[in-house]
C-alpha cells in the first residue's frame, strides 16, 4: 500500500490517495503509471474535478473546442422571422446542402447564430415536417462516404497498412451509429452496412 499527493492546477485543494500498484507498470516513488496519470486526473476530496475525455479507439486525450455561450431566448440582433428562416432552411436543402452546412450558411449570411432557439425546432425536425429528411442520417452518411473512399485508396495501395487499420475504424463506427439508430427506429430494423451496397445507399 502506497500513499501519494494529488494537487489540483490552482494549487487549492490537496488529498492523499492511497492505492496499490503491482506489475511493470509502476512508475516512480509515487506508484501512479503514465496511463493512470493520463487518463483519471482526478482530484479526489477538491471542489474542483478535472477529467479527459479519451478518443474513441485511441487512447489519447482528445482535441478541444469552442463551446457555444448558453442563452434562453435569442439576442436582440439575431433575425427572428421564423417563416423566413423555415423557407430559406427548405430552399437550401433542394439544392443538396446538408443540415450541418444549412446552419452555417444561416449563422453566416442570415444572423441566426441558433435555429432551435429562434424556431423551437432543429434544422433536422424542419426538414422532416416538409417531408424532406434524408433516409440516412447525416453522421452516418459521412461515415459511410469516408468507409467507401478508404475502400477506393486501398484497392490501388493494397500495401498501406495505415489506412487500412484506419477503415477498420471507420467501418466499427459505421456499425456502432447503425446500432444506435436500428435501436430508436430513425433506421428500419433490417438496415444493415455492406460495403458492397453502400454506394448505392448514398445514391438515394
Amino acid at each position: 500500500m502506497k500513499s501519494s499527493t494529488f494537487e489540483n492546477s490552482a494549487g487549492r485543494c490537496k488529498s492523499d490517495v492511497h492505492h496499490t500498484c503491482t506489475g511493470p507498470d509502476k512508475e516512480g516513488a509515487s506508484g501512479i503509471t503514465e496511463s493512470q496519470r493520463d487518463s483519471f486526473r482526478i482530484y479526489i476530496g477538491c471542489s474542483e474535478v478535472n477529467t479527459t475525455m479519451a478518443r474513441m479507439h485511441a487512447r489519447r486525450r482528445g482535441h478541444s473546442g469552442s463551446v457555444r455561450p448558453y442563452r434562453k431566448e435569442a439576442p436582440t440582433w439575431a433575425n427572428t422571422d421564423v417563416a423566413a428562416i423555415e423557407k430559406i432552411v427548405v430552399d437550401l436543402r433542394k439544392e443538396g446542402v446538408s443540415t450541418s452546412r444549412i446552419g452555417m450558411i444561416l449563422r453566416d449570411r442570415h444572423g441566426v447564430p441558433d435555429v432551435k432557439l429562434i424556431t423551437g425546432k432543429r434544422i433536422g425536425q424542419i426538414l422532416k415536417e416538409k417531408d424532406m429528411q434524408s433516409e440516412i442520417p447525416e453522421d452516418l452518411r459521412n461515415l459511410i462516404e469516408k468507409a467507401l473512399g478508404l475502400r477506393k485508396h486501398l484497392g490501388e495501395h493494397r500495401s498501406d497498412v495505415h489506412n487500412k487499420r484506419q477503415l477498420q475504424l471507420t467501418e466499427s463506427k459505421v456499425r456502432r451509429l447503425v446500432r444506435y439508430y436500428t435501436g430508436n427506429g430513425r433506421l428500419p430494423k433490417d438496415w444493415s452496412y455492406k460495403p458492397e451496397t453502400a454506394e448505392i445507399l448514398l445514391s438515394r
